[in-house]
């Protein structure tokens, strides 16, 4: 009975995923997390990368048109400074916001 509830726990993400796109003009991210799609859309040289330590873990988001969301979950909080970086270089706007926290 336990193994069955593991498994179905892990199944239940099996179609979980998060993309970030960016074009020259646009940026798009959209994650499905058990069916539940959440997804944010605009103008590249709008958005702006947020990052910092929220209780001890290293959070990303991005921030647009008065809307933030997290995003890299899944990843570590080494893997989410090294996107963070990333992200503020390839997005070349400049923007980088830190949150509030610890």
């Amino acid at each position: 009975m336990l193994l069955w509830l593991a498994f179905e726990a892990i199944g239940g993400h099996d179609s979980d995923y998060e993309v970030l796109r960016v074009s020259d003009q646009e940026f798009t991210w959209e994650r499905n997390d058990r069916g539940n799609i959440r997804s944010l859309r605009g103008n590249r040289a709008w958005v702006q990368v947020v990052s910092g330590a929220v209780n001890g873990r290293f959070e990303l988001c991005l921030g647009y048109a008065g809307k933030r969301v997290a995003i890299a979950s899944p990843l570590s909080d080494a893997q989410r400074r090294s996107l963070s970086q990333l992200l503020v270089r390839k997005l070349g706007n400049g923007q980088g916001g830190r949150l509030r926290g610890d």
